[in-house]
């Protein structure tokens, strides 16, 4: 099962993490990129999940913490999941 992104990041902080980012960052342009194919791959991301059982992380999120940590001098999958 494909858990589904509930973003209710404005009940815990007063501003959005993208606000302390640089409209002109290059990481803005790499996520837009990495969100237009990974949209485009959501259709054969959903066809691998079952219907039922617990609902796993979405796998967009694990490709764009493997690009993060192939970008940046990140040691591991779970020193990069410390820092979120």
């Amino acid at each position: 099962m494909h858990r589904q992104v509930d973003s209710q990041a404005s009940m815990f902080r007063d501003f959005s993490s993208g606000s302390l980012v640089l409209a002109t960052h290059p990481l803005r342009g790499i996520k837009r990129d990495a969100d237009a194919v990974l949209g485009s791959l959501s259709r054969e991301f959903e066809e691998l999940y079952a219907a039922t059982g617990r609902p796993s992380m979405p796998p967009e999120w694990r490709v764009k913490a493997s690009l993060l940590i192939a970008l940046y001098p990140i040691r591991t999958d779970r020193v990069s999941c410390e820092l979120e």
